[in-house]
């Protein structure tokens, strides 16, 4: 049987792999990129879980039941994050196993709990999980270790690039141990770009690269050609794109202006994650 490596680059935009191309910091992705089949499809919504979860499962979020970051009660509305138990359609890892087809994956979407599954090996410890967790218990040692990647990206400024390249040299190494394990998938979610961009906005000028910026991705390049090397076939996805806004439109105030709606009492957002 073929064997099949993906690796997921969370917000991963053409333009922006143009950029590293240009200042030839992805050399053997540029080269692996020339000579492969390569589109867009359109996002609907366009955003991280409803994405992710379409592209693990082939399916829409009519049917695999991901619409957001959030779910609601109909009742009182209450609010409460989207898990994994709220899937309604197998994931890629999850149908290989009931045709006995071995897998590892780092980061399914929705990334928490872990559905156990047979064949299949399963990490979360990067996206939205409270805590690292695996399936079965001793992958997460046995790829990582002690360590817990997510506590190298705390920082809220360009200092996530620094952060970064030591999530990338626990994900390499991971990788390393992956690809000498016998399974007919590999698939391996990141959060980068999209954490990047969302924290530094300055790499998204296409004029120059910061620091830090060379040495991550150069990494990435390096994970890349190993998963290429190793498997028959490497499909490189991403979930949505990034654009950069100068401004943004609220429709609730267009409303309350034209006296279509009436404004309720203030709320002060005091934190970035409140607000999320």
């Amino acid at each position: 049987m073929a064997r099949l490596a993906v690796l997921g680059l969370d917000a991963m935009t053409w333009r922006y792999f143009d950029k590293l191309f240009h200042y030839g910091v992805m050399p053997y992705t540029k080269a692996l990129v020339g000579k492969s089949y390569h589109t867009s499809l359109e996002a609907l919504p366009p955003a991280t879980p409803p994405s992710w979860t379409s592209i693990m499962t082939g399916v829409n979020p009519g049917k695999h039941g991901i619409f957001g970051f959030f779910k609601y009660e109909r009742v009182g509305w209450k609010q409460s994050l989207v898990t994994a138990l709220d899937l309604r359609h197998p994931r890629i890892h999850e149908m290989l196993s009931f045709l006995g087809s071995k897998s590892i994956v780092f980061n399914p979407i929705p990334e928490y709990p872990i559905i156990p599954v047979k064949n299949a090996e399963v990490v979360s410890n990067l996206f939205l999980t409270p805590k690292p967790a695996s399936r079965p218990e001793e992958a997460l040692r046995r790829y990582f270790g002690a360590e817990d990647p997510s506590l190298y990206i705390k920082d809220a400024t360009c200092g996530i690039l620094e952060g970064y390249l030591r999530v990338i040299e626990l994900y390499e190494g991971a990788i390393e141990v992956a690809l000498r394990r016998d399974v007919e998938l590999l698939w391996v979610n990141l959060n980068i770009p999209d954490i990047i961009f969302h924290r530094c906005p300055e790499v998204l000028n296409p004029s120059r690269l910061i620091k830090g910026e060379k040495e991550l991705f150069s990494r990435i390049d390096r994970i890349i050609e190993k998963m290429d090397r190793s498997y028959d076939s490497l499909i490189i996805v991403s979930d949505h794109g990034f654009p950069f806004y100068k401004g943004v439109v609220s429709v609730n105030d267009i409303l309350v202006r034209s006296g279509f709606a009436e404004a309720g009492p203030e709320r002060k957002v005091e934190e970035l994650t409140e607000y999320r």
